[in-house]
C-alpha cells in the first residue's frame, strides 16, 4: 500500500475525514461535539488567535463562537491528502447572524477564502491544523474598518 492509498482502522481516508470536519462544522443546528472527527488533545494553529487553541474543549469553545456567529457553508474548493497529511483550500459563506468579535450582527452575506492543512493521528482522527484565511477582508465586508479609515 502507497501513502496515497492510506486508509485509517476505521476505513476513512484523511480526504473522507477532512470533507467531514468541514461539513460538520457549519451543519446546522447546535454545534456538533467533534469527538469522532477531532484527537482529545488536538492543537488548532491559528494566526489570528494570539495563541494556539489546545484541546478538543477549547476547539469545540472556538468553534461555537463562529456557529452562534455565522450561518455559514464551507465550499472545498481542492483537497491533497497523502497519509497522515491533508490540506484544503476553501471558500467560507455565511451571514453575519450573531455578535462577533464584538460587532453586533450586521445580517450581511460575506465570504472569506482560506487554506487549513491536517495531520491525523494513528487513529484516523485529526491531531492537528494550521489555518490561513482572510480575516481582515472578513472584518472589512463586516464594515469593522469603516471607522479606521476615517
Amino acid at each position: 500500500m502507497t501513502d496515497l492509498d492510506a486508509v485509517r482502522q476505521d476505513g476513512r481516508t484523511a480526504e473522507d475525514t477532512v470533507r467531514r470536519f468541514f461539513t460538520t462544522l457549519t451543519a446546522p443546528g447546535e454545534p456538533p461535539p467533534l469527538n469522532d472527527l477531532l484527537d482529545e488533545d488536538a492543537h488548532s494553529h491559528d494566526p489570528m488567535n494570539p495563541q494556539d487553541t489546545i484541546g478538543l474543549d477549547n476547539i469545540r469553545a472556538e468553534h461555537r463562537m463562529w456557529h452562534a456567529a455565522f450561518d455559514a457553508a464551507f465550499t472545498v474548493e481542492d483537497l491533497l491528502a497523502q497519509g497522515d497529511r491533508a490540506c484544503a483550500r476553501w471558500t467560507w459563506r455565511a451571514t453575519h447572524t450573531g455578535e462577533f468579535l464584538g460587532i453586533a450582527p450586521t445580517g450581511r452575506r460575506v465570504a472569506m477564502t482560506g487554506t487549513t492543512f491536517f495531520r491525523l493521528g494513528a487513529d484516523g482522527k485529526i491531531a492537528e491544523l494550521w489555518w490561513q484565511h482572510d480575516q481582515l477582508g472578513l472584518m472589512e465586508q463586516l464594515g469593522a474598518l469603516d471607522e479606521l479609515e476615517q
